[in-house]
């Protein structure tokens, strides 16, 4: 019986050059030829392709905020049939993956990328985790939303609450980082605080 095995990263990049016209060099930059990355503003957009155990690449859509502490505020998978493509499949697959990656990955990735819309996106779908509240607390900042700012960070304390244990390492650093955009938010100068951090 054959073993199962993931693809190398070359192999990988073969298949995912057949999609990089879906997403034009005026807009998106590709990233070691296995995934295409934008920015506008306080926030990013990925969208890359997993190499999966099976042998096969998965599409994935994840958004990150770039002020602030740099996290995934939002991720996204195709719908069942579209999630997970074998090489033996690719050829039959790729026009039909391309259609549900240009109509289910949200925000579209053919339309302009518009923080406004993202953030309404996010906050709409948002946990409530510690990870989801520091990054919309920093997008509504950074946009001049200055009261739905402070309102995630006071989610972002509920969120510390309701954990119930002691916090990782990278939760004390977010929790720290909503006390200071409270503060840069209290002197009026939270979008030059964001600033010093978009990466």
């Amino acid at each position: 019986m054959e073993m199962i095995r993931p693809m190398t990263k070359k192999q990988l990049q073969v298949y995912v050059a057949d999609y990089a016209h879906v997403f034009p060099a005026s807009e998106w930059t590709p990233v070691e030829g296995c995934a295409f990355i934008r920015t506008s503003g306080p926030v990013q957009q990925y969208v890359g392709f997993e190499n999966l155990r099976s042998g096969a690449y998965r599409p994935v859509m994840m958004i990150s905020t770039t002020a602030g502490p740099k996290r995934v505020v939002h991720a996204q998978d195709l719908d069942i049939k579209h999630r997970e493509v074998f090489p033996r499949e690719h050829d039959r697959m790729r026009d039909s993956v391309m259609q549900a990656m240009k109509e289910q990955f949200k925000p579209l990735i053919h339309n302009p990328l518009d923080p406004e819309e993202v953030l309404i996106l996010c906050e709409r779908e948002a946990p409530g985790k510690i990870n989801d509240c520091s990054g919309l607390a920093a997008i509504n900042a950074y946009l001049g939303h200055t009261d739905r700012a402070l309102q995630w960070c006071d989610r972002l304390e509920i969120a510390q609450e309701e954990l119930g244990r002691e916090l990782a390492d990278w939760e004390r650093k977010l929790i720290k980082f909503g006390y200071r955009l409270r503060e840069a938010i209290g002197r009026g100068d939270e979008r030059s605080f964001l600033e010093t951090m978009i990466e």
